[in-house]
């Protein structure tokens, strides 16, 4: 059975904590699968946080 992915809503919360890495480990590929993930977070802070993360 077809099932419809929620939309689901992230918010970093404070850029300083680990706010911004938890909201990206979120988007692991089983989670994607199921939901479609809306980030709330500026999008120049989340791209710094993505080029230095790991």
């Amino acid at each position: 059975m077809h099932q419809e992915k929620r939309i689901v809503g992230i918010s970093i919360g404070d850029l300083n904590g680990i706010g911004p890495e938890v909201a990206l480990k979120a988007l692991s590929p089983e989670i994607m699968e199921r939901v479609i993930p809306v980030i709330y977070a500026n999008d120049t802070d989340i791209q710094y946080i993505i080029d230095h993360f790991e």
